[in-house]
């Protein structure tokens, strides 16, 4: 009997001494989380928004009849496309610097020719920019991206994710410097226009342009 009491007290004696008292922390924790690197920003996204992309024009106009033909600015050409009655949305089948229009472009070709982007906002794509917008920095920390993967022209913010060419417009540029970095957050309602790079070159051979 005197063994297995002084048994229990030399294991009571061990717990106490390893033990470490409630609502408290060991030095080996506070370093570990005072090392902790910030969070990084998420973006959202939502793929099912270039589904249209590769379909035909005859199919999304049959699809959308209150659609029209139209041109739309991007930010080194125009793109023609079919669009909503606002132009806030529209499927595109090219671009160019002068010249064609969608309603020729689907007069001579419309049987041939499939949607090669769409113009739309960048919360229909990054859904989560809808709640809480990003610096352009913590925007392309976000996508993964390198400084040198993106450019900017006149307020647009340009680059490849995802195999598509992204084009954001991010502002009304720097007249003094058209390559100037935009200073405004990405935000919800800014237009976006995302184009399938293989898509462009197979139409505009088609059109010969």
């Amino acid at each position: 009997m005197k063994k297995l009491i002084l048994c229990t007290m030399a294991l009571a004696l061990l717990l106490c001494a390893c033990a470490t008292p409630a609502g408290t922390s060991s030095q080996a924790d506070v370093s570990s989380a005072a090392n902790e690197a910030p969070a990084e920003p998420r973006v959202t996204v939502n793929t099912a928004a270039t589904a249209s992309i590769g379909k035909a024009l005859t199919d999304l106009k049959t699809e959308n009849p209150t659609y029209v033909y139209g041109e739309l600015g991007g930010p080194d050409c125009y793109y023609g496309g079919l669009c909503d009655a606002d132009k806030k949305y529209a499927y595109l089948f090219f671009g160019a610097q002068d010249g064609l229009t969608m309603e020729e472009a689907a007069q001579e070709h419309g049987d041939q020719l499939y949607s090669s982007g769409i113009y739309t906002t960048i919360g229909d794509y990054f859904p989560s920019l809808k709640e809480t917008p990003l610096a352009i920095d913590d925007f392309i920390t976000a996508l993964e991206l390198k400084d040198e993967d993106v450019s900017y022209w006149f307020g647009w913010v340009s680059f490849r994710y995802n195999g598509f060419d992204f084009h954001i417009h991010a502002g009304s540029g720097n007249a003094d410097d058209v390559n100037a970095k935009p200073v405004e957050a990405i935000g919800a309602n800014m237009v976006l226009i995302i184009t399938s790079p293989m898509q462009m070159e197979m139409n505009g051979n088609i059109l010969h342009y």
